[in-house]
């Protein structure tokens, strides 16, 4: 059974961190990967396991979600706008003056958008 794009980005976004096991069958294309990640607060185990093709199309999931970037644009109040449909207002500064790297909400790289006043027209 293969398992999904979407299903991987599930699953990527659920776990953090963990261990990985490969397993090999009985043919050279029957190799498994499983990922597990150990919650030791809730004392509790999740994990998933890929074919190779599953495995893959995870990789190109990991690829895609670190490209991903999480577009921050200030308004004329100074407020700042999240890609992931969040808002932030700074007290003092801005994204770069406060060393904001990634957006709190969604995880992503900060790509920020300053607000730039219109241009008058003549």
């Amino acid at each position: 059974m293969n398992t999904t794009d979407a299903e991987i980005a599930g699953k990527l976004d659920e776990m953090k961190c963990g261990s990985v096991t490969l397993r090999r069958g009985m043919t050279l294309d029957d190799v498994w990967l499983t990922l597990t990640q150990r919650n030791s607060v809730e004392d509790y185990e999740d994990s998933i396991t890929f074919s190779v093709d599953g495995f893959l199309a995870f990789c190109r999931a990991v690829v895609e979600r670190v490209q991903e970037k999480c577009r921050w644009k200030q308004d004329d109040t100074g407020d700042w706008f999240t890609h992931c449909g969040e808002g932030w207002t700074f007290t003092d500064g801005g994204v770069a003056e406060n060393r904001i790297k990634f957006c709190p909400y969604c995880g992503k790289p900060i790509e920020a958008v300053e607000y730039k006043e219109p241009m008058e027209e003549t």
